[in-house]
Order: C-alpha cells, then structure tokens, then sequence
C-alpha cells in the first residue's frame, strides 16, 4: 500500500508545475561544457585550448579549470604533448561513453610540469597516461570505471597522493610499467579487478588502502622499494612485492586470500600487522639474506609466516598467535629461528626439508617462547646444569618434530620474548555517533585484539584523556560540548601487560549548531474494506492540507490522475479499519482526477500559502538547578515557499539569567531545530526567542525556573548530576590491574517535537468524509 501511496504523489506533481532537476555544483567543482583539448607545445597554451590563466612559468603557471569535457577524441578529452610549461589543471570532469576503445581522459607524452587537482575521469580506456613524463602531481582526483585508471610509462618523479581509484571490476587500477622515483601515498584503491602495479624502482608506497582488489590489492616488481603504512583487505594477495632491497615496514594485510607475500633478496620485513586472512599470513620465498623482524601475524587460515626455497633467512620476534600454523619451513636453507613468541597457533612450526635450521642462539641470549613448552627453570648454564637458580631458559630442550626426524629449541624461553605486543585495532575499526545532541553525543567504538586480554579502553579528546572503560562497555556518553567547536576523539586499549595500543580509531566530529526537525509523512498509504462512493467534481484547499477521500470499494478500482496515469487501489479487507485515502498537497496547483470505475472527473484545487515561517519551543517550561544549564529546543517551520536566513535573538526578563544559542543564523530548511541553553540563579525567567528575516518576525518563548541544587548523594532521574564511582581488580598472569573509573555526566534528556503553528493548524485541517458526502 504505500508502493500506491508514492505512485499517486509522483503523478500528481507534475500537473501543478513543472519541475527541473537542476544540479547545483559544489565550490570548485566545474560548471562548463568544453570540447576536448589537445596541445601541442607550449605555443598551443591559449584560451581556445581551455586556459584561463597565468603565462606559464613556475611563479606564474597556465591555469585551465572547471571544464566539463565529453566528446570524441584522438588521444585524450585532455592531451598535452611535448609541453615543459608549468601547468595546474583543476576542478574537471572528463567522461567517456565507456569502453576500451574510446580515448583517454588525460592523455600526457613527453610532459613535464603539471599538477591534475580536484578533478574527475570516468568511462575511459586509461583514466591518465603518462607517457615518457616527469615532475608530475596528481592529487584529489577520482578516477573510476575506466578500462585502466592510471597508467605510466617510462615516467619518473611523480607524486600521486590523495585520489580516488574505483574501476568496479573494470580493469587495472594502476599500472606502472615502469616508473621511477613514483610517490604514492594515501590513495584509495577500490579495484574488484586488480590493484596497483608498480614495475620499476626508487618508489615509495605510503599510506594507501587497497581493498577489494580481485588478484592482489598491490603488486610490485623491483628493486629500492619502500612499502609502508599501507592497509589491503579483501584482495586475493594483500601485498605482493617481487625484487631486492625492498622495505615492507608497518602494513596492515586482513581478510585477504594471503596476506604480504616477498620473493627477493636482501628484503627487510618488520612490524606488519597480518591477520584473519583465508590462507597464509606472510609468505617470503626464492630468495636469500631476507630479514623477518617483529611481525603480527594472527588468526590466519594458513600459515603465520612461511619461508619457501629460502636461503640465509633470519625469523627473529615475530608474534605469531592463533595462526592454523605458526611457522612454516619448506626446503629451505640455513635460517636461524630465534626470539619468536609461538602463541596458542593450532601447529606451532612446520619444518620440511629444511638445511641448516637453527631454533636458537648461543647462550644466554637463548631461543624462542611456545606456549605449549612445558619444561621448568630451575637452573642456568650453557648446559642448564647449574642449579642454583633460575635463568629464564628452560632447563630442557623443547623438541621439534620435522620430515626427517627432530629439530631441538636448546634454550626455550620461559616468558614471552622481546617487546609484548600492545592491542591491535582489525581492519574496519571506527568510532561511531548516536543520540546526537547540541551539547552531547554518545560515542561508540569497536573491539580491538591482543595476544592475552584487553582490559580497559580509554577515550581522548583532543589527546586528553575523558575516562577508561570496562571491556564490556563499548560506548561512552560525551557532554559539555559547545556547538560549533570540532573535536577529535579516539579510542585506544590495554592489554595486561599495561600495554597501550598506537593507531586507535578515531573520528573527528563538529557538534551541530542545528538539527533537522522531522519531516512530515507523505500522502498515507490505502486501506480498503467498504464500499462507497463519491466523486467530488471539485475541492479548493490550501497548500499543506490533507484530504480525506473515502472512495473505496469491495473490488479493485482504477484511477487515472491528470489523464495521464493510472493505478489501482487492491481491495484489504480489515473488520475495522479506515477506508479512507489520505493525500496530503505540498504544492500549490490543479490535480485532475478521472475514475474509470464509474467514469467521473474532478479537480483538486491547491492554494498557495504566503511565504512564512513559524518558531516553537519544546519543552516551552524547563526546570533545573542553578548549578545545571538547563535546555530546550526552538523549531523553525517554513511556511509556503519562504526561502532565505533567518536571524535568532534572545530577551530575558532578568539579566541574571544567561542564554545562549546553539545557532543564531539558520538557513531554513523545511524545519530546523536549534538548541537553547540557559542557567541561573534560583527564580522564575520569562524568555523570548524572536526570529527575523527582512521584514518578517516570529516569537516564541520559554520560562525557565531554578531551583536550588539537592544535597550529596547519587540523584536519580531529571537535570542533576550522577556520580558513578568504580573500581575493579583483576588478577591475569600473576599482574595486579586496578583500573579506576570515576565518571561526572551531567544527565540531561532533551525531547524534540514539533509544534505547528496554531494558524497553520486551523488551515490545514482534514475535509471530513461527511463534508465530501
């Protein structure tokens, strides 16, 4: 039923009036259609060609902006050929008819000197070509549903930062082949097809998020790479980097087929965070002098780190818990296994044709911790036969079965190796906002993981610290806050170690000067299970009025509105029930009716209403204590067609009351609420809220009464203060963990309603079933 409901406003509209969707665009954001630009030279910088300022030095660059190009061309809808000017294109929209055959939307060769910001290129065969270019920027663009968003050839020192790379299973996002000097940073790649390729070397790749990228989210082959900072989920492999020297430092691999994979030599992998990946974590195969330092693979399907066909390997502390299994070894040759933590993983080490494995260093710098070593420590010595006190070592081998017989973990570590891992925030973690007011929000945040147990999380604000939270308590209610400030909360953990971890979730959030008011439903839905029949051949109401129209019957009944469009109301029979349809009329206009059932005609006739606005307060009384503000919401209505900035200002009846607004400028919507916030010593205050826009003035007002503030002691309920005090002492791991909350919330529930003026009430009341009878 409310499917007809829909249908029936969407018909009527039009007779009224006739609408245009109209796109108003965004600042900076281009407004003009051009034909394609092709320049050749630097001589072919002119106006004809789109440019619109500057003379081309590097002071004083060529601008071409906000140009909205389509067409068909050679090259590219933008081709630059041979140009050293120094150039900044900004704020275009290029957009082919899609395909690989069609043009490129940048089309660069043999150019240097050009920054591409703000800009937009979809339905291309390659979003960009750089082709033989160098001193190139490419920042805050987007480039989606081309057959090849970015491709660069024989290109070098380039600064890609910042854009947009969405092919939808399209094709490549990015192809490098090959680029050198290439700065790629904090870009999103959302591919379905495959990621970023880079072939080349001297790069670095920073900060980027590669997600949902078919066969890797970033694959590169060269030498002198650095990779760091960068977050890849959902792919097939996370990560995959093919050649030497290359740094993989501080990445985030999840939910991908295989996390980081590194065939090469003379790679250094350290801090990467790799977990609940469908397969293996960290794979490094076919290569030699690799250096596996400090990583966290966790949760994996498959292995946490796997060395394949690998030569003078060193694993050294690396975190690896909960992993199917932890390491992995296959015909390898003379690696060195030691200060790893082998944590709860289902195989804690696999090793296959291994040469020359060691699982320790020479004492007393000792071995590697597993958790399922359950050897004692009561001696020391290289031999573990002075037993006169403990060492931190086991005083037996831990013993490691392989395909050729066993491998032995002379000196096992009693406690965990190295530095403790701190708690890990999973890919997706955020902080969320709900019961949003003025002056308060509640904050909500997901869990993060460690390799023992989270005990508390703290909340910061601005990097100060607002309270710390049970694991069981998830959220946490934030007051006090001034509308219009902007805050930055974020969310960290504890292990019990007293561990903190380092990249929490966090969200940046501006408390709102208004809030929408809800909006008024459409037309209601129809119920039918009577038969009558009317026909009313003509109605005048006014704009916003709603008419009851019960013309309803047993069987289904088709109705063409405007002559134009029909539909049928399906007879729903209830034992009660109204039979009525409701429409409601926003706009102002002659609606036309023919029923084809009995073959009738009418009209519907809408007034306007005078452009207008109406204030309303809500709660219109607020009780409180001279110690506690007190709140309250003013709606603005618009009336009509009214349009324009309506401008709030207070009258109290005594100065020693204080007032502020949440917004005293309001663009008026349909209807906006703005908060009020008044404190004061105990007494009685009458207070006025007039708003005005040119010559048009609404009132509205409020009392509000103080009283004095209760005694000590929690209060329950209304405007007071709660003090909630806690403590809670865990004993884990033989570690006393006192964590002490204390939390003042000021406890304060604001009610939004919306009043409509009485006026406007009288007007657009229901024309009863006996008026139309």
């Amino acid at each position: 039923m409310g499917r007809i409901a829909v249908i029936m406003i969407l018909i009527l509209l039009p007779v009224a009036t006739a609408f245009v969707w109209q796109v108003v665009p965004a600042e900076g954001t281009p407004s003009v259609a051009h034909s394609p630009l092709y320049i050749n030279g630097n001589s072919a910088f002119t106006s004809a060609n789109g440019v619109t300022a500057g003379d081309g030095s590097a002071t004083n660059p060529y601008i071409i902006e906000r140009w909205n190009i389509t067409g068909t061309a050679q090259y590219g809808l933008v081709a630059l050929v041979g140009t050293t000017a120094h150039v900044i294109i900004r704020n275009l929209v290029l957009i082919n008819s899609g395909g690989c055959s069609q043009p490129d939307g940048f089309y660069f060769s043999g150019v240097s000197n050009v920054l591409i910001a703000n800009s937009t290129v979809s339905n291309a065969n390659d979003g960009i070509l750089l082709s033989g270019s160098t001193n190139i920027t490419i920042v805050g663009s987007a480039f989606t549903r081309n057959c090849l968003d970015m491709e660069i050839q024989s290109s070098s020192n380039l600064n890609i930062t910042n854009d947009t790379i969405t092919d939808y299973g399209y094709g490549n996002s990015v192809y490098a082949h090959p680029g050198t000097n290439v700065y790629f940073a904090n870009n999103k790649v959302v591919s379905v097809g495959s990621g970023a390729q880079f072939v080349g070397g001297y790069s670095r790749i920073v900060n980027n998020t590669f997600n949902n990228d078919g066969l890797a989210g970033l694959l590169v082959q060269g030498n002198n790479f650095i990779v760091t900072g960068n977050t890849a989920s959902n792919n097939g492999d996370g990560l995959e980097i093919y050649g030497d020297n290359n740094l993989v430092l501080d990445n985030t691999a999840s939910l991908d087929a295989r996390g980081v994979v590194v065939v090469g030599s003379n790679n250094t992998i350290v801090e990467n965070y790799i977990q609940l990946n469908a397969g293996n974590g960290l794979v490094v195969q076919q290569g030699t002098s690799n250096n596996i330092t400090s990583n966290y693979p966790s949760n994996n399907g498959g292995t946490g780190i796997t060395l394949q066909s690998a030569t003078n390997t060193t694993v050294s502390g690396n975190n690896l818990y909960k992993d199917a299994t932890g390491v992995s070894i296959g015909s390898s040759n003379r690696t060195l296994v030691y200060h790893n933590n082998f944590l709860l993983n289902t195989k804690q080490i696999l090793i296959t044709n291994a040469f020359l494995l060691w699982l320790n260093t020479a004492y007393p710098a000792g071995g590697n911790y597993w958790s399922n070593y359950t050897g004692v420590d009561r001696c020391s010595g290289p031999s573990q036969n002075i037993c006169t006190g403990p060492d931190g070592i086991g005083d037996t081998p831990m013993i490691v079965p392989t395909s050729t017989g066993t491998l032995q973990d002379a000196y096992p570590l009693m406690k965990t190796s190295g530095t403790d891992p701190a708690p890990v925030w999973p890919l997706g973690s955020q902080i969320t906002t709900s019961n949003l007011d003025f002056y308060s929000v509640t904050l909500s945040w997901t869990t993060a993981v460690d390799d023992t147990a989270i005990v508390a999380y703290q909340l910061y604000e601005n990097n100060s610290l607002l309270g710390s939270f049970l694991p069981s308590s998830l959220y946490s209610n934030v007051a006090g806050l001034t509308p219009g400030d902007i805050y930055r909360f974020t969310v960290q953990a504890n292990d019990t170690a007293g561990l903190q971890s380092s990249k929490g979730p966090s969200l940046l959030f501006t408390a709102p000067r208004t809030l929408p008011a809800p909006q008024p439903p459409p037309s209601a839905g129809v119920i039918s299970n009577q038969a009558a029949v009317f026909n009313p051949s003509s109605v005048t109401i006014y704009q916003g009025q709603t008419v009851d129209w019960c013309n309803v019957r047993v069987t289904p009944v088709t109705v063409i509105f405007s002559s134009t469009q029909k539909y049928t109301v399906n007879s729903v029979f209830y034992s009660t029930g109204d039979p009525c349809l409701y429409l409601t009329f926003y706009d102002p206009g002659t609606f036309g009716y023919y029923d084809v059932y009995t073959g009738a005609t009418g009209q519907v006739i809408v007034l306007p209403v005078p452009p207008d606005f109406s204030l309303s307060s809500s709660p219109s009384q607020i009780s409180s204590f001279s110690i506690v503000p007190g709140r309250s919401t003013i709606t603005i209505t618009r009336l009509g067609y009214f349009t324009g900035t309506v401008n709030l200002t207070l009258r109290i009846s005594n100065s020693s009351l204080v007032c502020s607004l949440s917004g005293q400028q309001v663009t008026l919507g349909p209807s906006t609420i703005v908060g009020i916030l008044c404190q004061g010593p105990k007494g009685t205050y009458n207070v006025t809220i007039t708003g005005a826009s040119g010559t048009t003035s609404r009132s509205t007002s409020l009392i509000y009464s103080s009283g004095n503030p209760p005694g000590p002691g929690p209060q329950s309920g209304g405007n007071g203060w709660t003090t909630i005090p806690g403590m809670i002492i865990s004993i884990i791991d033989r570690f006393a963990v006192w964590i002490g909350l204390v939390i003042a919330i000021g406890i304060s529930v604001t009610v939004f309603a919306i009043i409509r003026d009485q006026r406007k009430k009288k007007s657009a009341g229901k024309i009863s079933k006996q008026w139309l009878q």
